[in-house]
């Protein structure tokens, strides 16, 4: 369960929070009349997450990415909201606090030509995202409805891995073949980071009362619309 409501909660903006002995009362901004507060249970550990990476076309190279085994350390995140428009949408902005490491594979191709494998170890440094984007916010008896309104259409992490310099080496192979029209100018930025796809808005999922703390059903309650 965890795990799924992780790659929901990255959908908004974060990867979340693990068992923590006292969670933050919610800072509450009176001028942007926003509050905020750390889901922390998800401060955890997650392994092999069901999480795809999106392909890179860069200059008619082709790259696709897997990661069959990679594992993520959440150190801490913030979930904040603001009062919900007349239509009942909330803003919401998540930051996470974070570090990786796994194994990735990439296969690269330059149109008939290529299929060529890569596989290394790589890292995804200690660092923090934050993304914004709205959602509607429904209490249940047994929690709360999340569903996903706007959102960006993916989410970057920094990554280091010396599989980026040999697919670049490759990708200049396949500059020098004939008739394979590739640019491999831009392809050096485009791999400093891994790229995952989102969530579709309409996206639901329910935060159950077990995962979350009593503080953070009370914070979750004063934004959440009441379910009939």
């Amino acid at each position: 369960m965890k795990q799924h409501l992780l790659t929901f909660l990255l959908s908004l903006g974060f990867l979340s929070a693990a068992l923590a002995a006292g969670p933050e009362a919610p800072a509450v901004s009176s001028e942007a009349e926003s509050a905020s507060v750390e889901l922390t249970r998800f401060n955890a550990e997650y392994r092999n997450l069901d999480q795809g990476i999106a392909p890179i076309n860069q200059g008619g190279i082709t790259i696709l990415f897997s990661s069959p085994e990679h594992v993520f350390t959440v150190y801490s995140n913030r979930l904040e909201l603001a009062p919900a428009d007349a239509e009942g949408v909330l803003p919401a902005a998540l930051e996470v606090d974070f570090e990786g490491a796994g194994r990735i594979i990439a296969e690269i191709s330059a149109g008939s030509a290529g299929g060529n494998k890569i596989e290394d170890a790589v890292e995804a440094p200690r660092q923090t995202i934050r993304v914004e984007g709205k959602i509607r916010l429904a209490a249940r008896p047994d929690g709360y409805l999340v569903t996903l309104v706007e959102r960006p259409d993916t989410a970057q992490l920094d990554i280091k891995s010396q599989m980026a310099q040999n697919l670049l080496g490759l990708c200049q192979l396949f500059e020098r073949l004939p008739f394979v029209p590739v640019d491999c100018s831009g392809l050096g930025a485009a791999l400093s980071v891994v790229t995952a796809p989102l969530p579709e808005p309409g996206t639901e999922l329910l935060l159950p009362n077990a995962l979350l703390t009593e503080d953070e059903q009370s914070f979750l309650a004063g934004f959440a619309e009441t379910s009939p």
